[in-house]
């Protein structure tokens, strides 16, 4: 994308061009601004600075109003607010809260379809998928993880949001946070956030997180533990209902074991998030008879699937 040009077209439109000029190229727009290119460009900061004034604001705001933008101008907003420096962001309000409402303009679809499926309130819902807006099936593995992190991350501090929400309705507080805190729920939702095909990287990602980051939910409100196991146990039912017991052996031989050990997590003494060897028929059966099955195969296995000592 022509950054320099695009700065100096936008600058030189009157107020009623200015519309169909971003309609023009606002996915072009997006894409470069949310790749790994943007980030050496030489006019970077002067985008940044046109985004920020109430003439390129209004009209991404009226843009909205009258086509269907993409999902992804969520991220690039969130990202663009993201730069403003604390000491500048009162010079922004104004600015910042213009974009506020483009957010909920682009998400409103997508906020009503995620409560519908998971039944869970409208605030939850818009501020997860502020971290992911639309699904992932079709992104690069890199960019997948990406997002899936984002919506992990969110979720581990969501008690911290439920409490400013409900802060003055204690019976609603508890509510919300036993609903989003239920396991069918969980999974209702990434699948739904994320997008279905991806699930199986969102096992990955579970399975295999550092279990220091169980620190991250301890300092966020009265259920952040409750949503680390919460999660846990998605892991577990994603990977224990994605195939026979021979393909979860396969998955746990490819994905588990093999990143443990270019990971180098024996030597360095790193904990995974869960120990596989723990889990119990009861709980898994799949996984409880692969991993029996990865030990016989293979005695080496058995290191990487144990807690470590």
């Amino acid at each position: 994308m022509n950054t320099k040009r695009f700065i100096s077209e936008f600058k030189e439109l009157s107020k009623g061009e200015r519309v169909d000029y971003i309609a023009n190229h606002i996915s072009e727009l997006v894409d470069y601004m949310l790749s790994s290119d943007f980030k050496n460009n030489p006019y970077k900061q002067d985008l940044y600075e046109l985004l920020f004034t109430k003439k390129f604001a209004k009209a991404i705001k009226k843009y909205t109003k009258t086509y269907d933008a993409p999902a992804k101008l969520v991220s690039l907003i969130i990202d663009s607010i993201a730069t403003v420096p604390s000491e500048e962001q009162a010079d922004t309000r104004d600015i910042i809260t213009i974009y506020v409402e483009i957010l909920r303009t682009v998400l409103d679809k997508r906020v009503s379809r995620v409560m519908k499926v998971t039944g869970l309130p409208e605030y939850i819902c818009y501020n997860v998928l502020l971290d992911c807006p639309e699904t992932v099936d079709k992104e690069k593995t890199s960019v997948q993880f990406t997002y899936i992190k984002r919506v992990i991350r969110k979720l581990y501090i969501i008690g911290d949001l439920i409490d400013g929400e409900c802060k003055d309705n204690i019976e609603a507080c508890k509510k919300d946070k036993e609903a989003v805190t239920s396991t069918p729920t969980l999974l209702k939702l990434l699948r739904e956030v994320l997008g279905n095909d991806v699930m199986e990287k969102v096992a990955s990602f579970i399975l295999l997180e550092n279990a220091e980051n169980r620190k991250i939910c301890e300092d966020h409100s009265d259920i952040g533990l409750q949503m680390w196991d919460a999660i846990s146990r998605c892991g577990v039912m994603l990977l224990n209902y994605s195939g026979s017991r021979k393909e979860v052996a396969e998955w746990i031989e490819k994905y588990y074991i093999r990143k443990r050990i270019k990971a180098n997590d024996i030597e360095i003494g790193r904990h995974r998030r869960l120990v596989l060897s723990d889990i119990s028929e009861q709980e898994a059966e799949k996984i409880y008879k692969a991993v029996l099955l990865l030990k016989t195969q293979n005695a080496d296995n058995e290191k990487f699937i144990k807690c470590l000592d």
